[in-house]
Parts: structure tokens; sequence; C-alpha cells
């Protein structure tokens, strides 16, 4: 039998990664033994580095271009290391003076290593032809439209009225998601779906333009009221892969003028949560302090990056026997952590609690959870072999989520758009955590909300 064209061109592609591997393991041997042949604690740690970065060279290969690897599942994965353990491992080694860095480096080198051979052996997924996604986009406009303002304006006077004391971030939250209400406050979350929804359908066809500007500006508004760093981080980046997907890619070039930017608003709004959110004086304060010293955008900004000082030390502790293996337990009861603690009064914490509780102590006496990473909670469940299996597994799953989001099925789409940044914060706060029953618990509401879109003739699924 012969084959065709594109089949030799797909046979073509999957050799290219194989040779790029395979010179890329040679670069990574030496860079580990020119490393480790210096005894400097300094040297290694930076050799390790490389050969991290060498693997994100990999995963550039894993993609057709460039181009689809930009914000892909594998992007973020890289964005992910190398802020909270490659830069923050030079950061700790050169300011800090940590020498016990080495065993989480090499915890992030098998789960990357492991995770890149998930990804390449997991095959594309094949979408169901025989479904047709039909919309009514004048029907889908007024039903996002309404959605939008109704779900905004109900979680503006919810916050008000149950947060109108709180001051600070952190009170917002002891306010309203430490008193049994937590899923119920993201149910407003669902105004975001039916912004994609509006946002999609004006990259990709032109239409709804000035409402997107609206809404835009709405959401930015709210988001900076609120000194949301990371929701007004994606709300740029949202735009930025539309854009990127429907009308002209964005060049590389421009993610590093961006960089110093994104740096502030993370330093910026972390700074001000802290301290009084929606208060424009403390704003303007917090802005004369970092113009005056820029020096401290950098230290208030490697602050955040707290996960690989906690794993550190948390392997230390467990290898005095502080911290017990706990053989699974964090995944299965994963699996169970919609149960209210007021119905299971010993339903185990999550991992990031049991975790804090023993490495800080004194931060979690404070209401604090330090999120451990997934690379951690592997480590304490089944040792060196879970950190594999988990990036084995990691790396399945975002192939699947790349497919999803390539698949130009504005039903899929709209769902990644809503997990935009993933793996990011399944890798940060592990599997037993609230970020994955976050995911369970939003693609429900989502399948309420075209449930709705259903009944209102906006949205047909016809099954050819």
């Amino acid at each position: 039998m012969r084959l065709s064209k594109n089949a030799h061109a797909k046979n073509n592609y999957k050799i290219i990664p194989l040779i790029g591997m395979f010179l890329l393991c040679i670069l990574m041997t030496y860079s580990l033994f020119i490393g480790f042949a210096n005894e400097d604690k300094t040297w290694q740690v930076y050799s390790l580095n490389l050969f991290i970065l060498l693997i994100f060279v990999v995963w550039t290969m894993l993609y057709s271009s460039f181009s689809m690897f930009f914000m892909s599942s594998s992007f973020w994965m890289a964005v992910t290391i190398l802020f909270y353990f490659v830069l923050k491992s030079i950061e700790q080694v050169n300011f800090q003076g940590r020498d016990d860095l080495l065993m989480p480096l090499f915890a992030v080198i098998v789960f990357v290593f492991f995770y890149t051979i998930g990804y390449f052996i997991t095959p594309g997924m094949r979408l169901n032809k025989n479904i047709n996604v039909k919309i009514n986009w004048s029907k889908m406009y007024l039903y996002c439209l309404i959605s939008f303002f109704v779900l905004k304006g109900a979680s503006f006077l919810a916050f008000a009225l149950l947060s109108s004391g709180a001051e600070t971030a952190l009170e917002v939250i002891a306010e309203t998601q430490n008193m049994g209400m937590a899923y119920l406050f993201r149910i407003f979350m669902v105004s975001n779906v039916a912004f994609y929804i509006l946002l999609f359908r004006y990259y990709s066809s032109g239409e709804f333009k000035r409402t997107v500007l609206i809404l835009t500006l709405c959401m930015f508004v709210d988001l900076v009221l609120n000194a949301s760093r990371s929701g007004i981080i994606l709300l740029f980046f949202v735009h930025l892969y539309f854009r990127h997907k429907y009308i002209k890619p964005v060049p590389i070039g421009l993610l590093f003028c961006l960089f110093p930017i994104l740096v502030f608003v993370v330093s910026f709004f972390g700074y001000v949560r802290d301290i009084g959110i929606g208060n424009l004086s403390v704003y303007w304060d917090a802005f004369k302090m970092m113009s005056d010293d820029i020096d401290i955008v950098f230290v208030l900004f490697m602050a955040r990056m707290d996960v690989l000082p906690l794993v550190a030390d948390a392997m230390k502790l467990y290898a005095k026997g502080d911290i017990h293996t706990l053989w699974g337990g964090s995944y299965i009861y994963s699996f169970m952590h919609f149960i209210p603690r007021g119905l299971w009064l010993d339903k185990p914490p999550l991992t990031a609690a049991y975790v804090t509780s023993i490495v800080r102590p004194e931060l979690f006496a404070d209401g604090v959870n330090i999120y451990p990473s997934i690379i951690l909670e592997a480590f304490i469940n089944f040792i060196w072999i879970g950190v594999g299996i988990v990036g084995l597994i990691v790396g399945f799953f975002c192939k699947k989520f790349d497919d999803f989001f390539n698949s130009g099925n504005v039903l899929y789409v709209v769902w990644c758009m809503f997990f935009f940044t993933f793996p990011m914060g399944l890798v940060n706060e592990g599997l037993h955590s609230n970020y994955f029953a976050n995911m369970i618990y939003l693609s429900f509401i989502m399948y309420l909300f075209f449930i709705g879109a259903k009944k209102v003739n906006a949205i047909k699924i016809i099954k050819v």
C-alpha cells in the first residue's frame, strides 16, 4: 500500500523529535558531567538547570512549529518550571546561599523527562465527526450577554455583603471562601464562559467587536479593583492567544519585551493585595515606592516563587521521617475532596496543608498553605517511581488538552480557555488540591451553562 504525501510528512515529522532528542541527550550528558566534575554546588545547580532548559528545547520539537508550541500546555509547563524552579534555584544559590537544592532539581528532571515521553507517545485524538455543533449566534450573543452581566452583578453584591469589613485579599478569602461557600462563589465564574464564547466569535469571524471591548474593560476594572494579578495577566494572554491563533502569529521577541511589565504586575498587585484592595491611595503609594526602588520589584517577584524552598525543606524532613510516605493517599482523597468537612470530621487535609503544617508551621497557624507542587506530592506518595509515573500521566493529559484546544470546536475551545494555563495550576498545587477539585466542579457548571444555551435554542448538537 502506498502512503500519501501527508502520511510521509507525518512519518518524517516523527523522526525530527527523535533526532533532536538524541543530540540534546548528548548535550545534557555533557552538561551534567561538567557540572558534577566540579565540587562547587553552585556549578552543579547550574548544570541541572541547563539540563532542564535543554528539555524545554525538546518540547518545542513535539509540535509542528513554534507557533503551535506557543501557549500550549507544554509552553505553560515550561513557564512554571522556569520560574518556580530554575530561576528560583539561581536566586536561592546566589543570594540565599542554599546548598540543598540538588535533590529537588533532580526530581524536576525526572518529572520533565517522563513528561516528555508521556507527551510524545500519546497518540493524537480523533474527534467524533458524527457529532456536529450548530450555533445560532444571534441567540448565543443575547444568552451570553445576559449571563455575563447578571452573574457579574450577583458576584459584586455577594462579595459586597459578605466581605464588607475586609480590606486585604486574605481577609476577603477568609470571609467568602472559608465559610462553606467556596463552591457557591465559583458559580459566578461562569460569566467567564460567556465572555470566552463572544471572544472566540470575535477573533474567528470579526463579529461583536464593540461588545467584546466593553466586556474586556468591565473585567479589567473588576480585576484591578480586586488586585487580581493572575486575572489581569490571564485576561491579557487570552486576547494574545486568540490573536495569535486566528489573526497573526505573535513574534517571540514580543514576549521578551513584555516580560518586565508582567513581572511588575505580579509584584505590584501581589503587594497591594496584602495592604488594601480597591483603595486607590494604596495603589498610588505602592506605585511610587516601586518606582523609587526598582530592585524591590524583583525581590517581591521572587518571594512569590516559594515552591522550591518548601520542596527542598520537605525532602530533608522526609528523609528524617518527619513527613511520612502517603502511599497514594493524596490521589485517593483527591476524588473525595467535594465532601464537606462538616460531614466528614476526619477528612484528610490537602497535600499543601499537610506539608505546610510540618515544614512551615508558623505560616500554617496563620491560615497560609504553600503549594507543594505535583512533584513533591508524587515523591511523598511513591518516592522516585511516583515522580516518573506522574510525569508520564501529566504528559498524556497535556497532549489530549492540546488536541481539544486545537480542534476548532467552540465547545472544546471554550472549555480549554477556562483552564487556559493548564497544567500550571496542577503542577504547582498537586492533584489533591483545590485546583483539581475546581476543574471537575467548573466543568460541571460549564456543562449546565451549555444546557441552558440548548434550552434557548442558542446551540444544537446534531448527530450525523
